[in-house]
């Protein structure tokens, strides 16, 4: 047993955890501005169908059309929101670990094995 300790407490490098979730924050904020624009590329999408769809009396097209403004100006807001919070959480994240590397490593080891049981009983 003293072994396998003392060859674990070895084989910790808190250098390459560290670039480690270094890497991980910057996939995430990769994922994050990818899921931005697609709601981005759907928001234009639906836009130009809406446009393109038979016309309609003047007044019925004038309100889709600020149907679709109000719903453009919400999901900027969302956006910018998701922006926000993800740089944050990231942040947050990142200085968590740099504090606490052995209780970060110990969630990170926990997480895992809860994540490998539960795919096992899938």
């Amino acid at each position: 047993m003293d072994q396998f300790r003392a060859k674990a407490s070895y084989n910790f490098n808190a250098t390459k955890m560290a670039e480690d979730i270094e890497r991980l924050v910057g996939q995430l904020d990769h994922l994050r501005d990818r899921v931005v624009q697609v709601a981005d590329t759907v928001l234009h999408e639906v836009q130009d169908r809406l446009k393109d769809t038979a016309p309609t009396p003047r007044a019925g097209r004038s309100n889709l059309e600020q149907r679709i403004e109000a719903l453009t100006r919400d999901m900027a807001g969302l956006t910018d929101r998701l922006t926000d919070t993800g740089r944050s959480t990231s942040n947050r994240t990142a200085l968590f670990v740099q504090e606490r590397p052995l209780v970060s490593l110990a969630m990170a080891f926990g997480a895992g094995y809860l994540i490998a049981r539960w795919i096992k009983r899938g």
